[in-house]
């Protein structure tokens, strides 16, 4: 997922783990590491973007679309 700012990445943790939904992994990536990373794979990321979420659910697809809510 991605942010225009890093508070607003911040919130949607708490709202991710506030409605009951325990990742098995979240990782948190700001411009500046989005810069480095984008070097790396030869990509560049939308200058709006400010932060990034990866999310990483574990279960069946029914299982994490259902925590999901999709």
């Amino acid at each position: 997922m991605s942010f225009p700012s890093v508070e607003e990445a911040c919130a949607c943790v708490g709202a991710i783990i506030g409605v009951g939904v325990i990742p098995a992994g979240l990782e948190f990536m700001d411009r500046k590491v989005l810069d480095a990373v984008s070097v790396l794979i030869k990509e560049k990321f939308d200058d709006r973007t400010a932060a990034l979420l990866l999310c990483e659910l574990d279960g069946t697809a029914v299982e994490v679309d259902a925590l999901w809510g999709w």
